[in-house]
């Protein structure tokens, strides 16, 4: 094919249905030459800020604090209005909410947590949390070193 890509403005040169190859793949996975998956804008010195970080910096009228991440409320990275954004100051608060969105989904109660060994919700006082911050029913967790020393036992007889 010669000439240029069949959209206004670009020189590429076309190598399927007239478009360079930039705008077919863009018509091919958007449905729209001219579409874009990107999610951010550039700010004066060409760095790329994402729009959800820039209408949370809107909404509190300053810069987000070093570390401090937003997390979308209903999980829907495309909805960034201001409801559906919670800023959180830490990689480890944002996984925390997580953690609570999956366990009220799950049994009812963000305080719920799963059991490392049989997999099941347990709440407070039903789970223990160690320090690393796994968490395990007492009786779960009886049983698994039971089978732990005894496969060690049998390992050793052979």
């Amino acid at each position: 094919m010669k000439g240029s890509c069949a959209i206004n403005g670009c020189a590429g040169t076309p190598t399927r249905k007239g478009m360079c190859q930039k705008h077919y793949r863009r018509q091919h996975v958007h449905g729209d030459p001219l579409k874009t998956n990107r999610r951010s804008n550039a700010d004066g010195n060409g760095y790329r800020q994402k729009v959800h970080v820039m209408i949370a910096e809107k909404a509190i009228g300053r810069p987000l604090p070093r570390g401090a991440l937003v997390h979308h409320v209903n999980e829907d990275k495309s909805d960034n209005t201001p409801s559906n954004l919670v800023i959180c100051p830490s990689t480890e608060y944002h996984a925390l909410l997580h953690i609570r969105m999956r366990a009220l989904a799950a049994v009812g109660n963000a305080n719920a947590r799963k059991c490392k060994i049989c997999r099941q919700y347990g709440l407070p006082g039903e789970v223990t949390v160690i320090s690393n911050g796994t968490v395990y029913h007492p009786q779960c967790n009886r049983e698994h070193v039971a089978r732990y020393a005894k496969a060690k036992r049998e390992a050793t007889c052979l």
